[in-house]
């Protein structure tokens, strides 16, 4: 009895100490397992019993990267695939995307009770069977699809073996994707390029895909919910597009910028490594893609595709230093990402050295971009051994700060300097014993889609008539150059007319925002009865005529080319000036709101506070050579740094 006893120990610790007989960091990793290492050794055991050294390699990867992967994970899928099927109810009556964030908005204020969410780290809920089957799917895919050959082992354990994408819920997302994907294969005509499967797949999710801004609400859902419910944010399609690629062994990432030097955001997209060892970004799940080569960031926009720096998320860590990590701030702490900057074109990249004022005692100098409002974003970092530093790889123009950080807190090492793609070229350094007087307009620049609404009115007339019809009629003001703003615009007509029209150019639709017309000493607003003409009823714009002369910027009259818009007055009048502006994102000076301006000077001052009663906001004594930032206190959110020069407001 003890003889048999003491064979099953021996066998027991032999097992036992080989799954245990791991790498280093294999090692660290089981140890931070707790409870659910059994499951992590399982996978071990069986990949050392089927003697699949590449496969028992795959594992170990997983399991030494797996120490601070985390899903986001939801109580109840039903009420987002409620909504999936609310959207596609809805785009079959009314196909227009226009309208549909105004649904969705509705749709969530309705029902707000979202599910609740919890933080669930991968090690205690992964299961060996998860592991096994994503390890033995990606393989195949690997071993077996011709566009995968060009791929090493590194390369694969990267692009296409790792089970998450970001910090989704863990659902089998490879075998449904692949098995809902691989008849395409029957559709290649060269099969060894995955930009030609990747395109297909594309055009799959593209073909379904309900984008809406609305669904910031949405947490990432699981692969499978994705695939499912097929809506959300750029985010959500691109997590969708880079696990469908990987189910099909097409090796592809997530990239990602965390400023863009001119444009208040960020944004990320997803990249591909061709079989020429290059990668090529590509806007995933968009209808028409193009995979960029040279590799530039692919949001098809100019202001866009000027990048400051750019990452990669990776399921490995790219850092283990926690020395060097301590010095840096939280958003470049990331483990999981990587600085490859270096391998896009951009627009204009390059290097730059700068002068530290007071240097501190960090070793890794950190430059900034300004953000929304008053945020500062830390994008790069470097070796600060000396006052002067250098920056590489740095994407595009902009206005840049170097500094440190302590903890959260930033050292502000340097005024804000415009960089111009070749050298620094401005240091905005107020002197507040030298002052002018600035008249704002706006607390945000006009930006895409809002530029074409703006361009869109050039060509476009004010006509006055004394017939309904505008049988006969005269043009009283031609809109020449883009008008951004609601500043009076005075009208050289001295005629009398009892009607009024807005009439399109002949080769733009019509987006307006609000008309004012004033007579009488450019003071009396004209107020009377509004109709139009719309010049093709099928299509899915809201020609809604009133909403032209209603005094609300939030409403907007939208109408194809050909089309007009015109107020009854009940008796004729002289118009002596006007107001008018395209629909827009509402971030001009409004009346009754409250504003503060601040100027840039080692952060931010305040030169004071004040209820605008016009369309714009006159501020005496400020610094010249100052960087501003315009905020409505009222309402809103989207505020942008600007120059003052020449009597404008110059945005960055």
């Amino acid at each position: 009895m003890r003889t048999s006893t003491l064979i099953l120990l021996i066998l027991y610790l032999f097992c036992n100490s080989g799954c245990n007989n791991v790498p280093k960091r294999v090692s660290s990793a089981l140890d931070q397992a707790g409870n659910n290492r059994a499951e992590l050794e399982r996978v071990i055991c069986h990949y050392r019993d089927l003697g699949d050294h590449q496969k028992l390699q795959a594992a170990y990867f997983l399991i030494e990267n797996m120490p601070g992967k985390y899903g986001i994970h939801y109580s109840d899928v039903d009420y987002y695939a409620g909504l999936s099927i609310a959207i596609d109810s809805f785009l079959k009556h009314d196909p227009c995307p226009e309208f549909l964030d105004r649904f969705v908005a509705d749709y969530h204020r309705n029902n707000a009770n979202l599910p609740a969410s919890q933080h669930v780290m991968d090690f205690d809920v992964i299961t060996a069977d998860f592991l096994i089957k994503n390890i033995d799917l990606a393989f195949r895919v690997w071993r077996e699809k011709p566009w995968a050959q060009h791929l090493d082992f590194d390369e694969f354990c990267d692009w296409i073996l790792p089970y998450r994408i970001l910090n989704e819920p863990l659902q089998p997302w490879r075998s449904l994707m692949h098995n809902e994907l691989e008849y395409l294969e029957d559709s290649l005509i060269i099969l060894s390029d995955p930009k030609e499967i990747g395109l297909l797949i594309n055009n799959v999710i593209a073909g379904k895909f309900h984008f809406s801004n609305q669904l910031g609400f949405m947490p990432i859902l699981g692969g499978v919910d994705l695939w499912n419910i097929h809506a959300g944010l750029c985010e959500h399609r691109y997590v969708l597009i880079t696990m469908a690629m990987r189910s099909m062994g097409i090796p592809v990432m997530m990239d990602f910028t965390f400023q863009y030097p001119s444009y208040p955001g960020n944004h990320s997209w997803t990249v591909l490594l061709d079989n020429d060892s290059r990668i090529k970004p590509f806007n995933g799940g968009e209808k028409e893609i193009r995979f960029a080569d040279p590799a530039e960031c692919p949001i098809g926009m100019d202001y866009y595709t000027a990048i400051t720096t750019v990452f990669r998320n990776h399921f490995r860590y790219m850092n283990r230093s926690e020395k060097k990590l301590a010095g840096l701030p939280s958003n470049l702490r990331d483990e999981f990402i990587e600085n490859v900057t270096g391998q896009y074109k951009g627009s204009i990249k390059g290097d730059f050295s700068v002068d530290l004022k007071n240097p501190g005692k960090s070793k890794e100098a950190v430059l900034f971009s300004f953000g929304t409002g008053p945020n500062i974003i830390p994008v790069a970092t470097t070796k600060a051994r000396r006052n002067r530093v250098t920056f590489k790889d740095i994407g595009a123009p902009g206005v840049y700060i170097a500094g440190y950080t302590n903890g959260e807190t930033i050292i502000h090492c340097t005024d804000p300097f415009n960089w111009d793609g070749e050298e620094i070229r401005k240091f905005y350094t107020p002197d507040p014993g030298d002052t002018e007087t600035v008249i704002l307009s706006r607390k945000y620049p006009v930006t895409w889609p809002m530029t074409e609404f703006v361009s869109g009115m050039i060509g476009a007339t004010i006509q006055g008539s004394n017939c309904r019809n505008f049988s006969n009629s005269d043009t009283i003001f031609i809109i020449e150059k883009e008008i951004n703003c609601l500043t009076k615009i005075p009208v050289e007509n001295n005629n009398l007319y009892k009607y009024f029209r807005y009439v399109s150019s002949d080769s733009e639709d019509i987006r307006i925002s609000c008309i004012k017309l004033y007579k009488n000493g450019h003071t009396e607003p004209v107020t009377g009865e509004v109709y139009g003409f719309v010049s093709d009823y099928t299509t899915c714009d809201d020609y809604i005529f009133s909403n032209a002369f209603d005094n609300n910027l939030r409403s907007n009259f939208n109408a194809p080319r050909g089309s007009w818009v015109a107020l009854e007055v009940g008796e004729p009048v002289k118009i002596e000036s006007l107001r008018i502006m395209a629909r827009n994102s509402q971030n001009i000076v409004e009346p009754g709101d409250t504003y503060e301006l601040y100027y840039f000077d080692k952060g931010w001052k305040s030169l004071g506070s004040r209820v605008a009663d016009d369309y714009q906001l006159t501020y005496d004594n400020v610094p010249k050579e100052a960087l501003l930032l315009l905020r409505n206190h009222t309402k809103g959110r989207q505020e942008r740094i600007f120059a003052y020069n020449n009597h404008e407001q110059g945005w960055w």
